[in-house]
């Protein structure tokens, strides 16, 4: 049973190819996945279509960028996963509000390994924590409920 699917990932970029390739990849992996052309789009989907479990954000990007976006996110939306995609880590002045930085070019492997752990370490999130709950609860049943 694939559970991803229950997991919104917002892809904020000003590239179009780079949304088209990583919002194919995120969907192929499983992830329910929307994308925005930029900071101001991003952060109008973050409000109105609430709760989010990922943003993922381009540091450089017209009109607002990937770390002032995480910054209005983080303020209204703490439980959301945030992770930077920057050709320039270097550059970012704030990188403890992300919860991971991947530095470009990167392969989709590396962008489906950071989410996932991004992910786990906010497992305090309500649907994570129920995900977590079942899956536990499943493998109880399966195992015959021991713990070894």
């Amino acid at each position: 049973m694939n559970l991803k699917p229950h997991l919104r990932v917002l892809l904020v970029d000003d590239e179009p190819g780079v949304r088209t390739i990583f919002e194919s990849v995120l969907q192929e992996a499983g992830y329910a996945v929307e994308t925005a052309k930029n900071g101001h789009e991003g952060w109008e989907m973050i409000q109105h279509n609430k709760p989010w479990d990922a943003a993922i954000l381009d540091r450089a990007m017209p009109e607002m960028g990937g770390e002032e976006l995480g910054r209005k996110i983080r303020e209204t939306s703490p439980r959301t996963s945030l992770i930077m995609i920057t050709g320039a880590p270097e550059a970012i002045h704030e990188p403890l509000l992300f919860d991971a930085i991947l530095a470009k070019p990167f392969l989709p492997s590396e962008l489906l390994s950071c989410l996932s752990r991004a992910l786990e370490g906010n497992s305090d999130r309500p649907l994570w924590s129920k995900l977590s709950q079942w899956l536990g609860d499943v493998t109880d049943r399966s195992s015959g409920g021991s713990h070894s």
